[in-house]
């Protein structure tokens, strides 16, 4: 099926061109169905900028996002999203472990907020979290890059996901970001080329792939070293 195919099984029932996918009480669905769309993808873009993008974060870390921006929630409810989410996580790491590690044109691309760096929503978690960070980034089919708070692109778009596939012989796209209400999918030319240009200005004004770790490093020195003395 195709990267477009794959979207449209996202999609609400009452929902037409530009939609939102299922509310997130029915995430499992949701979830698995992104799981799909993912595999559809032969390249994936990702920017977050107040948090690591979902598709990086480790479990406990996860938890601390959907707790600190779904404050209603209860534990388990909270618990049993960070679970689901975590599945897709996974299936996302399989795959990239599956690729050939020589390849010139990486597979995932990430930017990430420096303010996801220095604002931790998991004190717990935060350490592991960045040292995962850094693990990935020696994958070859990973591009990870740090945009600077002090960067005017810094304070544009918050996030969002560009998939990109092909179909025969056509390159599709399919945008999403999450929302309170759940998910929202963004399937027409126009706006996914609105997309892919807005992550190619986010990635012109990031730091380069080695600038970005020694950033990453840098903040998990300063963050060991905190942890140590509290």
């Amino acid at each position: 099926m195709s990267v477009h195919a794959r979207a449209q099984a996202l999609r609400a029932d009452d929902q037409r061109g530009i939609w939102r996918t299922e509310r997130l009480d029915t995430v499992d669905s949701t979830i698995n169905r992104l799981i799909d769309l993912e595999a559809a993808s032969d390249i994936v873009r990702s920017y977050d900028l107040r948090f690591v993008p979902g598709l990086l974060q480790v479990p406990h870390y996860s938890l601390g996002v959907i707790r600190g921006t779904n404050r209603r929630l209860s534990m388990q409810v909270a618990r049993e999203r960070m679970y689901m989410k975590s599945m897709r996580t996974e299936a996302f790491l399989q795959r990239l472990r599956e690729l050939p590690r020589e390849t010139s044109d990486p597979h995932a691309r990430f930017i990430v907020g420096e303010l996801a760096l220095t604002q931790p929503w998991s004190i717990d978690s935060h350490e592991q979290q960045l040292r995962h960070l850094l693990h990935l980034a020696t994958y070859p089919q990973v591009r990870l890059q740090v945009l600077p708070l002090r960067t005017r692109a810094a304070a544009s778009s918050a996030h969002f996901t560009l998939y990109s596939g092909l179909h025969g012989d056509r390159r599709q796209y399919v945008g999403y970001s999450e929302v309170d209400a759940g998910g929202v999918i963004h399937a027409h030319p126009d706006d996914t080329i609105c997309l892919l240009g807005v992550f190619a200005d986010l990635s012109s004004d990031a730091l380069g792939e080695g600038e970005s770790m020694q950033v990453i490093q840098r903040e998990l020195d300063r963050w060991t070293v905190k942890a140590r003395r509290s």
